[in-house]
């Protein structure tokens, strides 16, 4: 899905650049209409036509974490090796979570565990950026 194009530095010697990216976008809130989700999907609408934001929805499908489901020659549930597929293919990837008693969603940090950050994904060059969704009247991150 990332298209490159070749450039010649000034010594002639060519080099790869990224011209599109891919962005998974991952919402903590688990309601269909949540400003946070709303808040992702303008920002795919508004995204450079270079960047492709794809909205990951299966964050209430994803199974508790179980180690033990996740041990060598376990074969993990279909939700977590889909969940691991885009965030294996995902340039980067935009967290956009409501705050909850002065902390992150408990669907958001079993998805950490499920997707295995930061060990497999986060430190392999990703960039990872958190967007917050406020609700105007109240100012209570929605």
């Amino acid at each position: 899905m990332v298209a490159s194009t070749a450039c010649c530095m000034s010594d002639a010697t060519n080099l790869t650049v990224n011209t599109s990216y891919n962005i998974l976008g991952l919402s903590g809130s688990l309601r269909a209409r949540s400003s946070n989700t709303e808040a992702l999907r303008a920002a795919a609408i508004l995204a450079p036509a270079s960047v492709e934001v794809m909205l990951f929805g299966g964050l209430a499908t994803l199974p508790h974490f179980n180690p033990d489901l996740d041990g060598e020659g376990a074969i993990p549930p279909a939700p977590i090796k889909e969940f691991r597929a885009q965030v294996a293919t995902a340039d980067a990837i935009l967290l956009c979570s409501p705050e909850y008693a002065h902390g992150v969603p408990g669907a958001l940090k079993n998805a950490r565990l499920a997707g295995k950050w930061p060990r497999d994904s986060l430190q392999t060059n990703r960039v990872a950026e958190r967007l917050a969704a406020f609700n105007a009247r109240s100012g209570v991150p929605g």
